[in-house]
């Protein structure tokens, strides 16, 4: 006989086709594989909101998910989903100041100064969890991220996730631009936390399919 999963897991299970295996909300992984206990929880001086596509909010290799359960007190900000509009409420927030993290041409490389935005506020960093499509589309179309500030990341390594191939190169995921993010912030052991469970993910994600992480 086969067990029923806890409440909790099945709370946390993403939708599945007929004849698959329900997948962790959180990790994206079947749900006897779940790695989200093991994952680092890396405490931050300023918020990270993730606008998220509802394209994205069920796919199992969507790293969005994974970010929000790594860093406690991110919001997770739905875009796009059925009946429901976008909510602007945070971006009206006097208590916020809200920068985006978007690779717009001409946008100012993020610096470390960018994270505080002196007394009286706190910074929130919005990162759009979507293809580069779905991104610049999210950019172009949300009220509330008009009058925000954009920074893009600084020049590094390409991205590794290899689940999904991005049609630009050089683009990150949204698992990567978090980790580059804490790194910037001076997080660096905690950076190197989130790489490594990442590639934790990555390897059990790439063993479900069949393929070995070094093919």
């Amino acid at each position: 006989m086969t067990a029923h999963p806890a409440p909790e897991a099945a709370a946390r299970r993403l939708p599945c086709r007929r004849h698959r295996r329900p997948r962790c909300r959180g990790c994206g992984l079947h749900l006897e594989r779940c790695l989200c206990a093991s994952l680092p929880h890396v405490p931050l001086p300023f918020e990270v909101w993730l606008v998220q596509h509802a394209v994205e909010r069920d796919r199992p290799t969507n790293t969005g998910r994974i970010l929000h359960t790594i860093l406690p007190g991110s919001r997770i900000l739905p875009y796009a989903l059925r009946g429901q509009a976008f909510d602007p409420a945070p971006f009206t927030d006097a208590g916020y100041a809200p920068l985006l993290l978007f690779p717009a041409p001409g946008a100012p490389v993020l610096t470390a100064a960018d994270l505080d935005p002196g007394p009286g506020r706190r910074r929130a960093v919005v990162l759009l969890d979507g293809t580069w499509a779905q991104g610049s589309h999210m950019r172009r179309r949300i009220t509330a991220l008009r009058d925000v500030p954009c920074r893009r990341l600084p020049d590094g390594a390409p991205g590794r996730w290899r689940l999904r191939t991005p049609h630009t190169p050089g683009l990150l995921c949204t698992l990567e631009a978090g980790v580059r993010l804490v790194r910037l912030a001076g997080l660096h052991e905690a950076a190197a936390r989130m790489d490594a469970a990442q590639d934790r993910i990555m390897d059990a994600m790439l063993a479900m399919k069949g393929r070995r992480s070094d093919s």
